[in-house]
């Protein structure tokens, strides 16, 4: 059986601190809505326009677990996703490739305020 990398072991407070930040890590939700604002203009920049309709429809939200972006236009998914007749943007790829300083940035980030709140120091 393999040893955990990382064993906690000491005072009742310090364990109590990580509970708490395992607590915190479990609802991202904040974060990932920050990661979602910081990609939709580029997202709408990738969107090929025609009137406008379809890259002005982008929404980006942030649940518990994830970033998420949606466009409430009929032809959204294959303007993104390509068919038979039309190849892919791949809008919200480019951006997540494009932004990866960025993203990484805002999770660290996040990290950082719950620690902060579960009283750990971070460097």
């Amino acid at each position: 059986m393999a040893k955990p990398q990382l064993e906690v072991t000491g005072k009742a407070e310090v364990v109590r601190a990580f509970d708490k930040l395992s607590g915190e890590m479990e609802n991202l939700e904040d974060v990932n809505a920050e990661v979602g604002q910081r990609l939709i203009g580029d997202i709408r920049n990738a969107t090929r326009r025609k009137t406008g309709a379809l890259r002005d429809a982008w929404i980006a939200d942030g649940t518990a677990t994830a970033a998420m972006f949606s466009n409430p236009q009929d032809y959204a998914v294959v303007q993104e996703m390509g068919g038979k007749q039309i190849a892919a943007t791949h809008a919200v790829k480019q951006a997540y490739e494009g932004n990866a300083d960025a993203i990484t940035k805002a999770y660290a980030d996040g990290t950082k305020r719950r620690a902060k709140r579960a009283n750990i120091r971070t460097a």
